[in-house]
């Protein structure tokens, strides 16, 4: 984990939260980005559709985000 994070009958998690408070309870082999615009929730099997989300930002002209 890294940043302010607690964590409750999880594993296998990578949890980035640098600037705020995240809890996870229950949760296991995921992906959790939480910063200060945009949050991220993925389980790792499904990691490679994240481009699709970045096209869908391109595509919405919401580079911002990216």
């Amino acid at each position: 984990y890294q940043g302010d994070v607690l964590s409750l009958n999880s594993k296998g998690n990578l949890v980035i939260s640098p600037d705020r408070l995240t809890a996870i309870i229950g949760l296991h082999d995921m992906t959790v980005i939480n910063l200060d615009d945009v949050t991220l929730i993925v389980p790792h099997e499904q990691s490679e559709s994240i481009k699709d989300i970045v096209n869908m930002l391109e595509t919405l002209n919401r580079t911002e985000y990216l």
